[in-house]
Formats: C-alpha cells, sequence, structure tokens
C-alpha cells in the first residue's frame, strides 16, 4: 500500500505543476503560488525532509517551509519527489494506423494532436524535462509547453538527427575512407 502512495504521488506532483504551467508565461504579479503539504519530501540531491510545504509560483518552486500557508494540496501521507528526466526521447514520434512506428513523418492535425498526447502522457508519468534527439517537430511542441499554451515536460531538442554526417559525428559514410586508411595515406 505504501508503495502505490509514493507511485500516486509521483504522478500527481506533474499534473499540479501542469495546472500551474499555464500561469508561468504570465507577469509575476498574476502568478499563482500554490502550497502543497507532503509527510516526505526526497529532494533529488540525497536529502529527505519530513512535514514540509512546498511553495510553487507560477512553474518554480521558490520555498521549503513547514509553515506556508494556506495549504493547497494536502499530500500527506505520501512521499514527493522531483520529475525525472527522460534523456533519449521520440516525443513527437507516432504510431501510423497499421500500428507501426510511424516516426516523425507528416505534419498533419492528427500529428499534432498525438505529440500534445504524448507530451501530456509522458508529463503524467512523472517526466519533467525530455531530451528528444533530434526532430523539425520538437519545436512547435516545445514552444507550446513553454508559453503555457500545452502542459508538458520541458523538451531539449538536438532539432535534426545526427546520424548519417560522416566526420561531423565520427560516422562515415561507406565511400568515405575510414579514420585508420586516412592516417596510412598521409604516412605514405
Amino acid at each position: 500500500m505504501r508503495s502505490a502512495k509514493i507511485v500516486l504521488c509521483i504522478l500527481s506532483m506533474p499534473g499540479i505543476c501542469a495546472l500551474t504551467q499555464r500561469s508561468a508565461s504570465q507577469t509575476p504579479a498574476q502568478r499563482k503560488r500554490i502550497v502543497i503539504a507532503a509527510s516526505t519530501m526526497l529532494d533529488g540531491k540525497g536529502h529527505v525532509t519530513y512535514g514540509t510545504r512546498i511553495v510553487v509560483e507560477g512553474s518554480k518552486i521558490v520555498a521549503m517551509d513547514a509553515k506556508a500557508g494556506p495549504v493547497d494540496y494536502d499530500l500527506r501521507g505520501l512521499t514527493v519527489l522531483p520529475g525525472w528526466i527522460d534523456a533519449h526521447s521520440h516525443i513527437t514520434w507516432r504510431f501510423g494506423k497499421d500500428g507501426k512506428n510511424a516516426g516523425m513523418a507528416g505534419t498533419t492535425q492528427e500529428d499534432a494532436y498525438e505529440a500534445a498526447s504524448n507530451a501530456w502522457v509522458t508529463l503524467m508519468a512523472g517526466f519533467t524535462t525530455v531530451q528528444s534527439v533530434g526532430a523539425p517537430n520538437d519545436i512547435p511542441l516545445r514552444d507550446a509547453i513553454a508559453k503555457g499554451i500545452l502542459p508538458g515536460p520541458r523538451i531539449l531538442t538536438a532539432v535534426e538527427p545526427l546520424i548519417g554526417r560522416g566526420e561531423q559525428t565520427g560516422r562515415r559514410t561507406k565511400s568515405e575512407p575510414s579514420y585508420e586508411s586516412k592516417k596510412k595515406q598521409a604516412r605514405t
């Protein structure tokens, strides 16, 4: 039962942050202050805090204060921890109607809905930051999330994949001589 409460708390924190994210693009005077009460908090730096309250303004945690109030979300009895980071994500990729990976091809409205859905599901799974390995479709999704238009994790993206660019990526094409053969040619 205890592990179920921890999982519930992990899943609820991104939702709370998603609700406050829309206010992140507003001016500081318009940002809503939210206080979350938690019995146990893991700070992500190896420390555990008990009986604390987390003060959130906009999309940022601004204070840890056991006396802050009024409490907007009572998570006492649960464990709160920082959002997770996925360092290899394809957040705008989707499955086609045939059930196979459709990749990042297409710019239809359906693709946009599925990318927004992927962002929401990723956030609700506890991931507050993802590193996309590169897709041009990441940019509008990243920007919409950053502006508070859509809920989702912060997206860090390479925009374009680094595959097949020869020496730029440390990989050679078939027509390109290997590093060893270039080195051998230089000696002769």
